[in-house]
């Protein structure tokens, strides 16, 4: 009698346009050592990683450092197993893609947008935001990046109502350091 366990992936698929022949793209996460990339053929490339753990992968192309003497780094963010697409023109650069197939990246993706031209209530979006999807690796990756929206208070309070699977992150992880931190330095 043998058990097996099918390895649950996240599977990178990308459609790409403009001139890619030739090129590459790269996947790399800092905090996970992670470093991958594949060959664009006939404008289309598949990438394949095992999921564990929510978290960002970023992406550049060869493209990018080949004719822009560097690169932006573009993230998605993902919390579960699963196919994303991404589409985008290699001229462009991967910033203006087309993604598909990740709920934290759509998440994430909407609150950026709503932040756009509501200075006045960013504070305020972000902690409903955070609030409304405690559930969710964008919930962290908001805390965590846009911390300044927040007083210490407030984030730890939103830290309190993440679900169990996101206190395993990385970003929650630095929250939960940072937050211990800010204590400590206000005893005594």
């Amino acid at each position: 009698f043998q058990l097996s366990f099918a390895q649950e992936n996240v599977v990178f698929v990308g459609k790409v346009s403009g001139d890619s022949e030739g090129q590459k793209i790269f996947l790399y996460n800092n905090n996970s050592k992670e470093l991958d990339s594949a060959n664009i053929v006939d404008g289309k490339f598949m990438l394949k990683r095992p999921f564990n753990i929510a978290k960002t992968y970023m992406f550049y192309t060869s493209y990018d450092i080949n004719n822009h003497k560097g690169f932006r780094p573009f993230g998605i963010l993902i919390d579960e197993s699963g196919t994303v697409e991404m589409n985008f023109d290699i001229t462009q650069g991967l910033t203006n893609s087309k993604i598909k197939g990740s709920k934290a990246h759509d998440l994430y993706t909407s609150f950026l947008t709503k932040l756009k031209g509501n200075e006045k209530a960013k504070d305020s979006l972000a902690y409903d935001f955070v609030d409304q999807h405690s559930d969710s690796y964008a919930a962290i990756v908001v805390l965590n990046k846009r911390s300044e929206l927040f007083t210490e208070e407030q984030k730890e309070k939103l830290a309190n109502r993440l679900s169990p699977p996101l206190l395993k992150t990385f970003e929650a992880k630095q929250l939960l350091d940072n937050l211990l931190g800010y204590k400590s330095s206000q005893i005594g």
